[in-house]
């Protein structure tokens, strides 16, 4: 920098002179050339008065003698030319006599003009001249010019003394210049220095060095921005720090596998519990490609699908033999402040192989369980029956109690045959072994079945039940039977819910690339509080109350596996005391 400020100095000096030398000589020359023509003016008049008395006093003028004689007085030569320009006489000498000087610029001119000047060699002297004519005089009836001339010799001298002066003074004042703009270059740098080498401190993470320069103007101020720049950036670099570790600290802590990457699948981040489910070194962070970790079209499409969307996606994958994840992608969603290029994707691995166990044993259990139960239950349910039948009239008048308690024994044994039924059921729904076929099902055929079913129940609650679509609506369906499960259970509860001379609406509607059907009542509704939960097994709203309906507590749970199978959504708007609807979201195709 400081080369090429002392380089632009020195330029900016040497052209600022050679400019002023320039308009020095210039003025110089102006100045003379406007004293010398004002100078042949005074001569060209005290000739032309010469002249006119010539003309007055004497019959014929000899213009080779007055040429001479004032030639020699005011030191120009003095040319006489006739109309046509042909020299009449001429104070260097007869020999010019009767040349034309038609062809020269002042003679041309002074017929136009008063006076006429032009510089020229001249033929005579072969020296560069000044020569000035004056418009035609009427002398003793001729046309007569008066020209008059001077050699620039004299100028060019004093030109090139001048010159001389201006090309020492410029070199003197380049060199004293040179010698004050080193010093004052020194001066100015020395700040400029600082602040280069304390940038290059802070550069290397030497925060804490303050510039200190007392200068008194900008460079001053500089210094102390600078160090409130450094404070700042300081401060701020050590709040990332924390950051970081505090980041680092979670992810360590974390027992699920967290991996980050970008669109070209290349890690950039991952925490211990993921190096150690895929056996990565963290070394190989930033250098290494999910392909050569894992090799999983399932994984690869999900990550795509997030890419595509930049919606949340979660499946349960089998990624090492053996072993199964819950696997959940999703898009990194940046702040619109922060200027970032590219997506990257979070991925979260969660090992559930033990809970898959778990889960079986439990379903093996219940389903296991429950066979073991289904046989004696029947026949104590058959015994029951036919105890019941061996009570005779008599005997029912005289055994109350017994009567009563054979129809308690054989009220909750149909209860106990519903909750086995139901969770042989939901064992069956979790196999996903059920269907191998897709079924066409009729949605208004199927929903006019299954209120049928329902016919004699809502009769005896005055209740209203009506089919709101269209005849020829179907869809693709796993399995005719779940759907009408789904149905059946959703109606059921609306039926055990709404108060007597109730009304239940069933709609159903093809909307773009997916049916939509509602079951709306008007019944006692469900707590806000509750809705979440709705779905869960054995989770009832009011304990009591289910029980006295004869609810299992699974029946909306088996609604939920079916629609999770027919690869749909279930959505509950309610209101207590109000009524309930479920929404139930299908693919067409499902």
């Amino acid at each position: 920098m400081k080369r090429k400020l002392f380089g632009t100095y020195i330029i900016l000096l040497l052209v600022g002179s050679i400019i002023t030398g320039a308009l020095a000589l210039s003025s110089l020359r102006t100045y003379y050339m406007k004293n010398m023509r004002e100078r042949l003016i005074v001569n060209e008049k005290l000739i032309t008065s010469a002249l006119m008395s010539y003309a007055d006093t004497a019959e014929s003028i000899d213009y080779y003698l007055i040429a001479k004689k004032f030639s020699s007085q005011i030191g120009n030569e003095v040319t006489f030319l006739d109309g046509k320009g042909n020299i009449i006489a001429d104070s260097a000498g007869v020999n010019l006599v009767g040349k034309n000087q038609m062809d020269k610029l002042e003679i041309q001119n002074c017929f136009n003009d008063d006076i006429a000047v032009n510089e020229r060699i001249d033929e005579n002297t072969k020296q560069k001249s000044f020569f000035l004519a004056v418009r035609p005089l009427k002398i003793q009836g001729k046309n007569i010019i008066i020209r008059l001339s001077v050699p620039l010799k004299e100028f060019d001298n004093l030109n090139r003394a001048f010159l001389s002066c201006i090309l020492i003074s410029i070199l003197m004042g380049t060199i004293i210049a040179i010698v004050i703009g080193f010093f004052f270059l020194n001066n100015l740098m020395e700040p400029i220095n600082i602040l280069n080498m304390a940038t290059k401190k802070i550069s290397r993470g030497n925060f804490k060095f303050r510039v200190k320069i007392n200068t008194n103007d900008e460079l001053q101020e500089l210094a102390e921005s600078f160090n409130n720049m450094s404070l700042s950036v300081n401060s701020a670099i050590v709040e990332l720090n924390n950051k970081n570790i505090e980041l680092n600290s979670i992810l360590n802590s974390i027992v699920h596998g967290i991996m980050v990457m970008n669109e070209k699948l290349n890690v950039m981040l991952l925490n211990p519990t993921v190096e150690s489910m895929f056996n990565i070194k963290e070394s190989n962070v930033g250098k290494i490609n999910l392909k050569d970790i894992i090799n999983s079209k399932e994984l690869l499409k999900m990550i795509k699908c997030t890419f595509d969307t930049g919606k949340y996606n979660q499946r349960e994958i089998s990624l090492i033999k053996g072993k199964i994840f819950k696997v959940t992608t999703n898009l990194i969603k940046y702040d619109l402040n922060c200027n970032r290029n590219g997506k990257n994707i979070i991925i979260v691995f969660e090992d559930v192989t033990e809970i898959k166990r778990l889960e079986e044993l439990r379903s093996e259990f219940f389903v296991n369980a429950s066979h073991e139960l289904k046989t004696p239950l029947t026949t104590i349910m058959g015994f029951t029956q036919t105890l019941s039948k061996n009570v005779n009239s008599n005997d029912r008048c005289n055994n109350k109690n017994q009567v009563r308690f054979l129809d308690i024994i054989n009220g909750e044994l149909h209860r106990l045959k519903r909750l086995i039924d139901d969770i042989l059921l939901l064992s069956k729904l979790e196999s996903k072994k059920y269907y191998t076929s897709m079924d066409k099902v009729n949605i208004y055929r199927e929903l006019d079945e299954i209120v049928y079913m329902f016919k004699n129940r809502s009769m005896n609650k005055n209740i209203s039940i009506d089919i709101l679509t269209v005849k020829n609506f179907s869809i693709n369906l796993c399995s005719r039977d779940w759907f009408r499960q789904m149905i059946i259970n959703i109606l059921d509860n609306a039926l055990k819910y709404t108060q007597c001379g109730g009304n239940i609406k069933i709609m159903a509607e093809p909307r773009e690339k997916f049916a939509y059907i509602s079951i709306k009542d008007n019944g006692v509704g469900i707590p806000e509080k509750d809705i979440p939960r709705i779905f869960e097994r054995f989770y009832r709203v009011e304990k009591s109350r289910s029980r006295s309906e004869g609810g299992t507590g699974l029946g909306l749970a088996i609604v939920k596996h079916i629609v999770d199978e027919f690869n749909g959504k279930i959505y509950l708007k309610s209101q207590l005391n109000k009524g309930s609807e479920f929404i139930i979201k299908l693919p067409l195709n499902a």
